[in-house]
């Protein structure tokens, strides 16, 4: 990961909408954050698993705004973030 990121202006960060943000998710987050990489995009896959619930995919931006909260940068206050269910063929790409 370090290797492609160093040249990257953006990551995407998949996150499993049945799990949340973990503790890979966080470190990821960071790690792209210190090789400056500018732009992170958000991908909360899994959303039918859920029944596509608004509640748990706010509950995980907030959880992912809050942990990298704490960086001296504005990588994660610029993060996009996307709802995708791959299994139903419904995607970013359509919404």
């Amino acid at each position: 990961m370090v290797t492609g990121a160093s040249t990257a202006d953006a990551a995407v960060i998949l996150i499993d909408a049945r799990k949340g943000v973990l503790p890979q998710t966080r470190r990821h987050a960071y790690i792209a954050h210190l090789l400056g990489v500018r732009h992170i995009v958000v991908a909360v896959n899994k959303m039918d698993f859920v029944g596509f619930d608004e509640t748990v995919f706010e509950r995980i931006r907030k959880d992912f705004l809050v942990s990298c909260r704490r960086w001296p940068s504005q990588t994660c206050a610029s993060s996009r973030f996307l709802r995708c269910a791959a299994t139903s063929s419904w995607s970013a790409a359509r919404a």
